[in-house]
């Protein structure tokens, strides 16, 4: 089992067995905030902080019997105790976590994480409070922004967390396959997800290189190369497509395209970005983030 699931059965051993389901995701939440590395990261969903990865782990576990549903939430099926699995440090945390808000409800606990942590509680995009995010001038509400950000080597959960703390409104999915092994990021999911924080989600494969002919790039050379060829044999002949993201980014002001790799040097969505640019149909700066 993978660890971080030992530590949501741990939480309900301590907490008699069962819970209701919002107060779960509330004392979760209250947990990563004692931790030092988050087990699990949240997003402000519906006026309260949600991890999906922790709800999801949580269907999984149903499914294997290991947890069982309840009228307003889950309770413990396996009699096998995970509590003795635990790194030391981690079962501090959570004593200390029950010991601080276990005897609050709720209304309570929502209340208290609001008032300590209202970038979690807004209700929508335009309410999240200010951030520690820095921009730069030419990133202020009133400009027009064309940010890339890649998924690689991050959760869902923090994926959004920077979509949000920019203020984007829309996600450009440019790869041509929408399909990952990664929690979250397949196209359905990842859609859901977006929508469920205010972030509208569109798909552009038409926009995208095969993966047949990127699968081999790894040196300075390869890449430029690669990039070329897409210039060429790709951004030149889908001028209707780049029209319509720069459409969307006129009505939007803050939209961000999207692909796998972390380094924009890498990805295909920096030349886009790029040419779209030099096409002067618009006045706008990109943000790689």
């Amino acid at each position: 089992m993978f660890y971080r699931r030992k530590i949501i059965i741990a939480l309900l051993e301590l907490l008699n067995g069962k819970i209701e389901g919002k107060r779960f995701q509330k004392l979760l939440f209250l947990f990563s905030m004692l931790e030092t590395v988050s087990t699990y990261e949240f997003v402000p969903y519906k006026g309260k902080p949600y991890s999906f990865s922790a709800q999801a782990d949580i269907d999984t576990m149903i499914k294997r019997e290991l947890l069982e549903k309840t009228k307003d939430g889950f309770k413990i099926r396996d009699a096998e105790s995970y509590l003795d699995e635990l790194k030391s440090q981690d079962l501090n945390w959570l004593k200390e976590l029950l010991k601080l808000y276990g005897a609050m409800d709720n209304t309570q606990l929502l209340s208290h994480i609001r008032t300590n942590y209202p970038y979690y509680t807004a209700v929508i995009h335009e309410e999240l409070p200010s951030c520690s995010v820095k921009t730069t001038p030419n990133e202020s509400n009133n400009e027009i922004v064309l940010y890339t950000i890649g998924y690689e080597g991050v959760s869902l959960e923090y994926f959004l967390n920077n979509l949000l703390k920019h203020k984007v409104k829309l996600l450009v999915d440019v790869r041509d396959n929408a399909r990952s092994q990664k929690f979250g990021f397949s196209k359905t999911r990842l859609k859901d997800c977006c929508n469920a924080v205010g972030i509208r989600y569109l798909h552009t494969p038409e926009l995208g290189i095969k993966q047949t002919k990127r699968k081999d790039a790894t040196s300075r050379s390869e890449y430029n190369a690669l990039f070329h060829d897409y210039r060429i044999n790709t951004l030149d002949t889908t001028i209707s497509y780049q029209e319509k993201v720069l459409q969307e980014l006129q009505k939007y002001k803050r939209i961000a395209l999207t692909c796998f790799e972390a380094k924009p040097e890498h990805c295909h969505r920096k030349p886009l970005a790029e040419v779209m640019q030099e096409s002067g149909e618009i006045e706008f700066e990109i943000s790689h983030i």
